[in-house]
């Protein structure tokens, strides 16, 4: 007959906690890619912010 069944709350809580990490994960994974988002909007505002003070330097409003 096989092996004995584990109890239904036991099954319960093993579920709800699967169910948990499961919900942490994506909130994870989600959090990671808005830092990398963001990472990448910050390069991108210093470069043009970078490109356009060069361009002040070399316009010819000096």
């Amino acid at each position: 007959m096989g092996r004995p069944r584990k109890p239904r709350e036991e099954i319960v809580k093993t579920i709800s906690i699967n169910l948990k990490q499961k919900v942490l994960d994506e909130i994870t994974a989600d959090i990671l890619e808005q830092e990398n988002k963001n990472v990448i909007a910050k390069r991108r505002i210093e470069q043009f912010v970078l490109n356009n003070y060069r361009n002040l330097n070399n316009s010819d409003f000096q």
